[in-house]
């Protein structure tokens, strides 16, 4: 199990966006913002859908 401490950071919402395309996350450059954000201020970050999409 990882910690915060060996959490990968990103420097920018752009090295993020690519480190998820990377690994063929399917994400829009307003999800990676919030992803950053979320992974900044160590908050969860809960995302909602429509059942079986995820």
């Amino acid at each position: 199990m990882e910690t915060a401490s060996q959490t990968k950071t990103f420097q920018t919402i752009d090295d993020l966006y690519r480190a998820l395309q990377e690994q063929k996350y399917i994400c829009d450059r307003r999800l990676a913002t919030t992803i950053f954000l979320a992974l900044g201020m160590e908050k969860p970050l809960l995302l909602e859908g429509e059942p079986g999409v995820g």
